[in-house]
């Protein structure tokens, strides 16, 4: 799948570093990349993408949660996948452990110690993108423009700063399930951020909030663009216009044989 650089779908345009034509060569075996870029041309986000592995390998689960670095969710409704980017997730927490000398904050312990500062949260709560309708998704060029700049502003101890970002996060994930019941499958590197899940389970209380095994946690979305790619080899659907917002659902993916 690459490494997202650009991802502009409102522009027409998306790139993910990595190149299938070199893989092909190196390993000598035909090799598929490029998933986005035929659902962009529908006209759609071209993204997220792993929902139509839910739908089809995670079923039993009311929604499938990944914190990555956006938090998305997937979910079905009379029939229908729905699936959308919820919020900032370790991106902005591991810029903030950064600032302590950490690669990130482990089990969320720094968070932690920080007090959460309520005008802070309120202008992260008020973003725009929070109170439009799905299908949306979320790219670092809207992190850069859109939500850092509210953080440069407050003149607060990191670990306040870093309270405040999970206290955001968790509000906005358990606003999308609440009035639900059932269990999330929960995913990524945030599940295990101890305290954003604990502020979970205290936001959203009738859902069952389900952490599987590391190797689940670790790979399901790479276990999920396998599957995209075998859906593309088979040339089966593998982008859902309900959850992207494109004309027609399609099957994405450019093959590049040796």
């Amino acid at each position: 799948h690459g490494h997202t650089v650009f991802h502009q779908p409102q522009l027409g345009y998306t790139f993910q570093m990595g190149s299938a034509a070199n893989l092909a060569v190196a390993a000598q075996l035909p090799v598929l990349g490029d998933f986005r870029s035929t659902d962009v041309a529908y006209g759609g986000q071209g993204a997220p993408l792993v929902p139509i592995g839910d739908a089809l390998l995670f079923k039993d689960y009311a929604f499938c949660l990944n914190l990555g670095g956006f938090a998305n969710i997937s979910y079905e409704i009379n029939g229908e996948r729905l699936a959308f980017d919820v919020c900032p997730l370790n991106l902005p927490l591991n810029i903030l452990a950064n600032r302590l000398g950490f690669q990130f904050d482990e089990d969320g312990k720094n968070a932690r110690l920080g007090k959460i500062n309520i005008d802070l949260l309120k202008e992260l709560n008020a973003l725009p993108f929070y109170h439009e309708p799905p299908p949306k998704s979320l790219g670092r060029e809207w992190l850069e423009s859109e939500f850092i700049p509210i953080l440069k502003k407050y003149a607060i101890p990191v670990v306040d700063m870093m309270a405040t970002v999970v206290e955001h996060e968790a509000s906005q994930i358990a606003q999308v399930v609440n009035g639900w019941t059932g269990t999330v499958l929960v995913t990524g590197g945030g599940a295990y951020h101890a305290l954003l899940l604990e502020r979970l389970k205290e936001m959203a209380p009738d859902m069952e909030w389900m952490v599987p095994d590391n190797k689940l946690v670790q790979f399901k979305e790479a276990l999920v663009f396998a599957f995209l790619g075998v859906l593309r080899w088979e040339m089966q659907v593998n982008a859902l216009h309900s959850v992207t917002g494109a004309e027609r659902s399609s099957t994405g993916g450019g093959l590049y044989y040796y």
